[in-house]
């Protein structure tokens, strides 16, 4: 999320940026013991998921690497495409992942990771809406420029 910030000069971020930022910085945060650690993905891209019969298979495992799975999770259920899945199908989600795993804590970890996310998302996009129109991140100004936003973020 610092890194997101850093490249907005100050004052450039939009309205209820910083006092967001302030609540995040005061907020407590539950602990919990050392979490286990596994191969996650990372990319919840939705075309990275293939349906063939009787199974699914999963593709471009480029941003993959070891963590913790309950931050896997978070990372899908906060992904910017999926704004428009209604918090009842999260809820389910959470807990049908937590009725899978013999973890604990798994549910308050995906919790505080969403929270966590979700400002970082603010971050991101806060930088997207200050550097593309700029043409200060070409890789993002090319994406865009192939694919542009069907609504404003």
């Amino acid at each position: 999320m610092q890194q997101q910030l850093a490249a907005l000069p100050t004052g450039t971020g939009p309205a209820g940026l910083e006092g967001l930022l302030q609540r995040f910085e005061a907020a407590q945060w539950p602990q919990w013991p050392t979490t286990p650690v596994c191969l996650c993905r990372l990319d919840h891209n939705i075309t990275n998921y293939l349906q063939r019969p009787g199974q699914w298979a999963l593709v471009d495992w480029e941003y993959s690497g070891w963590g913790d799975p309950a931050f896997d999770v978070a990372n899908m259920m906060t992904r910017v495409a999926y704004l428009e899945v209604p918090a009842w199908r999260w809820d389910w989600v959470l807990d049908a992942y937590c009725d899978l795993v013999d973890d604990a804590t798994a549910s308050l970890r995906i919790q505080a990771y969403c929270k966590i996310l979700t400002v970082w998302w603010v971050a991101r996009l806060a930088r997207y809406l200050y550097e593309i129109p700029r043409g200060l991140d070409r890789r993002l100004v090319l994406i865009l420029s192939l694919r542009p936003l069907a609504s404003p973020v």
